[in-house]
């Protein structure tokens, strides 16, 4: 073999063996486990009260409290209350309980105090007592 077909030759398993080692990125939203994972913003749209749309608004902090507003279209009448809360594994699934940290106005007609809730925690969405909300 020649030298210039041996460098080819090089060449060509080189780089066969580095696109061996790359793959592409694994688009599913898989459940991520822990308090790090629930912190942030999260929103839900499909809500409605008194006959008005709402944006319920989740916010989680890393010291284990948040707050939920609930945001009407027309722009009247938003609450926020505020909560401590406490993310649990068990059985290889996640559990989100809340403490009511003043007289919630709204919150706790959507989520009861005390009570633990099966919560799905992805890197996009927050499936908590079956509502869907978004990261944002």
């Amino acid at each position: 073999m020649s030298k210039v077909f041996k460098n080819l030759f090089l060449y060509l398993i080189v780089a066969t063996t580095s696109l061996a080692f790359v793959s592409c990125g694994d688009d599913d939203d898989e459940p991520v486990v822990g308090n790090a994972s629930i912190v942030g913003a999260w929103e839900s749209t499909d809500w409605t009260y008194n006959g008005k749309d709402v944006v319920l608004r989740l916010e989680f902090a890393s010291n284990n409290t948040g707050s939920l507003s609930v945001i009407f279209s027309d722009g009247t009448d938003t609450s926020t209350d505020r909560f401590e809360y406490v993310l649990r594994d068990a059985d290889g699934k996640s559990y989100l309980s809340i403490i009511w940290t003043g007289i919630p106005n709204l919150g706790d007609g959507i989520y009861q105090e005390g009570v633990s809730y099966e919560v799905t925690v992805a890197p996009t969405h927050l499936i908590w007592g079956g509502h869907d909300f978004i990261r944002r």
